[in-house]
């Protein structure tokens, strides 16, 4: 290794590509470095494993967490782990925030379940939150099952059930957060009639 005159570091890195890996899908090889910006969405998105996705939008997402990160079927340990990935808005602190999902086909929905993100700091779950679904070219209100609740546990999935038959191919997720605090999620989950 030398130090140029311009204080670069110039080194030698040799990469090995992977042969095969479980025959995971497109995408799921992806083992070079991006070189630019432009890339990092397409990226992003390699990461979800759900299978049931086939967009994610949001308001906002921190330029340290992956929006992908509530699809790749990886569940903390408790709502403060970070050793998984996650979604926050963190630096919109305040902020009310969405995240809109888009379904491969339309769906039976049967339950939608949320793993909050708390570092017990400046990202904490949500003062509320609440749920809308695509129909007729507009959004609806989720119809929550009668004994269920937009419930903020931590450590926990928090589930609700639709009140009546609900098929959809686009779902939204609204989020108002606590004073002065991000809010940020580990798992959404979308559960189907099968």
């Amino acid at each position: 290794m030398e130090k140029t005159e311009s204080s670069k570091v110039v080194t030698t890195l040799t990469l090995l590509p992977y042969f095969a890996w479980n025959n995971r899908g497109d995408g799921s090889m992806m083992v070079w470095f991006p070189e630019t910006e432009d890339i990092q969405p397409y990226i992003n998105m390699q990461l979800m494993t759900h299978g049931k996705f086939k967009d994610i939008e949001a308001s906002y997402t921190s330029a340290s967490d992956i929006l992908s990160a509530i699809a790749d079927n990886q569940t903390p340990e408790t709502s403060a782990d970070n050793h998984v990935y996650k979604w926050t808005s963190r630096g919109e602190y305040g902020k009310p925030q969405w995240i809109t999902i888009t379904l491969e086909k339309a769906t039976d929905i049967q339950s939608i379940s949320v793993f909050w993100y708390d570092d017990n700091g400046r990202v904490k779950v949500p003062q509320s939150w609440s749920l809308e679904y695509w129909n007729d070219g507009k959004w609806n209100d989720y119809p929550v099952y009668i004994t269920d609740r937009y419930n903020v546990f931590k450590d926990q999935f928090n589930m609700v059930h639709p009140g009546q038959p609900l098929k959809t191919e686009k779902i939204r997720l609204s989020m108002t957060p606590q004073p002065e605090s991000a809010v940020g999620i580990f798992e959404i989950n979308i559960e189907n009639d099968k």
